[in-house]
């Protein structure tokens, strides 16, 4: 049977709950600290930042092997930070990893509403066994 569920634009992305549980989780597992360079930052001031630009690029917006808690300045002032993001992550997921990466973000992708509720719900799970001190 065909899905029926309502399709999410990309420009509303950004407001779902699927982002928002992802952009937690995401900065929850950053620990503090920028993965490009490494300076501490407040969970609330930290960004969830894409490897690969969000925009056109639906397909990857909630792969986690390609966003990573970053600080304001590499994330807005250096866009993202890519070379070391990629350097670092081709240390940490493999090169062939990031390539898979780079191909899916060239594919068009339409978000249903039942697929970010599912992202929701998985990433709101892995939000609470998550071991965080306090959020500041």
């Amino acid at each position: 049977m065909k899905d029926i569920s309502p399709i999410v634009y990309p420009k509303q992305l950004p407001n779902t709950k699927a982002w928002k549980n992802t952009s937690i989780y995401v900065r929850l597992t950053a620990y503090g600290k920028c993965y490009t360079c490494g300076a501490s930052v407040p969970f609330k001031k930290l960004h969830a930042g894409h490897l690969i630009e969000k925009l056109g690029c639906a397909a990857i917006y909630f792969e986690l092997d390609g966003i990573r808690g970053q600080c304001y300045r590499c994330n807005r002032l250096l866009h993202g930070n890519k070379a070391i993001f990629t350097l670092k992550l081709i240390d940490e997921i493999g090169e062939e990893r990031v390539r898979e990466l780079h191909k899916m973000a060239s594919k068009p992708k339409f978000w249903r509403k039942n697929e970010l509720d599912e992202i929701a719900e998985r990433r709101g799970k892995y939000i609470k066994v998550i071991k965080y001190p306090k959020l500041k």
